[in-house]
């Protein structure tokens, strides 16, 4: 065992002396070397900065937005109710995931207390405003329920799901928590739809509706 331990020293050694021999000999090959690597280094440094003057310049171009910015999503009020607490925030990060079952995806700001009403209830509703109504999406946006009880500024009703809807709707999404996701500053929630209901006739409210009313 020893002599096998041994066996195995001097052979690395072997390859170490090896190793430093050639260096010696080939002195060239080894600056060679390490200058390719520099120039590896500087050429990953220079791509990085072309990517970020290609994608500044695209804002400029933009009016001062992001590419992201120019994506348009619908504009919701998630509601949710964990024992009497019942609050809601307005969310337009979301986005369907599955046919069958019926899925959908929510992205909401770490800091939200809607966000921490949902893992504590594990279920919320997607309402569907008209985009006449953005008002009421900008003050589900605009104020906290951590100071302010939300609900008691329009009225809703709670289903038999036990979410709470707006009655302002034109049409809402019943949804139950299967999965969650730290995404950096925002948790990734992923829900099955086990209701979903048309109430009136409308034009759903969009981001880029909000934005238009310096939201």
């Amino acid at each position: 065992m020893f002599g096998e331990c041994a066996a195995v020293a001097s052979s690395s050694q072997r390859y170490k002396n090896l190793a430093f021999l050639s260096s010696i000999m080939n002195p060239a090959k080894t600056r060679k070397t390490k200058t390719g690597r520099s120039k590896r280094t500087k050429q990953k440094a220079k791509a990085r900065s072309a990517r970020k003057r290609s994608v500044s310049g695209s804002v400029k171009k933009s009016g001062g937005l992001e590419p992201i910015q120019l994506l348009d999503f619908n504009a919701v009020v998630v509601t949710s109710k964990s024992g009497p607490v019942v609050n809601g925030c307005t969310v337009s990060w979301i986005t369907r995931l599955s046919f069958d079952p019926p899925m959908v995806g929510i992205a909401l700001a770490n800091e939200r207390f809607t966000r921490n009403v949902i893992v504590e209830s594990g279920k919320f509703a997607v309402n569907i405003l008209d985009k006449k109504d953005w008002e009421i999406a900008k003050y589900y946006g605009t104020v906290s329920g951590k100071k302010i009880d939300k609900s008691k500024k329009y009225p809703y009703e709670v289903t038999l799901h036990g979410n709470p809807v707006l009655k302002k709707a034109i049409a809402y999404l019943e949804c139950e928590v299967v999965d969650r996701y730290q995404t950096g500053d925002h948790t990734f929630f992923v829900a099955e739809v086990v209701n979903q209901v048309n109430l009136r006739k409308g034009t759903p409210l969009t981001r880029q509706d909000l934005r238009k009313k310096g939201i």
